[in-house]
């Protein structure tokens, strides 16, 4: 299953995740069939953004260099030479809080795409670039591929994830401790999240 890994700095999530900034710009779109699902990354940036109570359960849960949520793309606007004029794209500005004159600044003259925020989906917890299969954050966007969904759990310092890559036909649950696998176990059928948490507790039973 082909999805997208997009990189976002702290502040735009935050608008994105409050329902604020429903379009992305970009310099370059997909050369993919829409719909695609495209996984939200917040990159570490300057400061520490944390998510507001009414946005996930804890309040103080750090969004940054982690994956914060998905959302369905469905629509590709191309923004050319004079779109400024064209009625339009009128009311871009509110959609993608940015002026005419910053959309202008940020593409110099070149061509733009609007990449439109639909069933927008707000993870509980924030997962990490690994859950993915993901090495680390593009600079832009990259394609991504997986089996299935990738499912992560946390309790205590200890995490579980699988990015839902068949790997020898089977596929691989990982373990860490403080950011460092400790384990992995080979899964024939893709492990759910609560079989994931059924592990976490058994290898650290006070969540520390």
């Amino acid at each position: 299953m082909k999805s997208i890994l997009i990189s976002i700095r702290p502040e735009w999530v935050a608008k994105i995740l409050n329902g604020e900034k429903t379009i992305e710009i970009r310099k370059s779109a997909p050369k993919c069939d829409l719909p695609i699902d495209v996984y939200i990354y917040c990159t570490k940036g300057d400061k520490n953004y944390l998510m507001l109570r009414n946005i996930v359960n804890d309040p103080f849960t750090l969004i940054n260099g982690k994956v914060v949520g998905k959302f369905r793309l469905k629509r590709i606007d191309c923004l050319r030479f004079g779109w400024e004029h064209n009625p339009y794209f009128s009311g871009i500005g509110s959609a993608t809080c940015l002026s005419v004159k910053e959309t202008k600044s940020y593409l110099g003259g070149k061509t733009g795409y609007l990449w439109h925020i639909s069933d927008l989906e707000i993870f509980d917890e924030p997962i990490p670039l690994a859950a993915l299969g993901a090495e680390s954050a593009p600079q832009s966007w990259v394609y991504i591929e997986s089996d299935r969904e990738p499912i992560y759990a946390r309790k205590g310092r200890c995490e579980a994830y699988c990015d839902g890559k068949l790997i020898g036909g089977n596929y691989i649950l990982h373990i860490t401790m403080n950011g460092s696998e400790i384990m992995h176990q080979k899964w024939a059928v893709m492990p759910t999240k609560a079989q994931a948490e059924e592990i976490l507790s058994a290898l650290n039973p006070e969540g520390i």
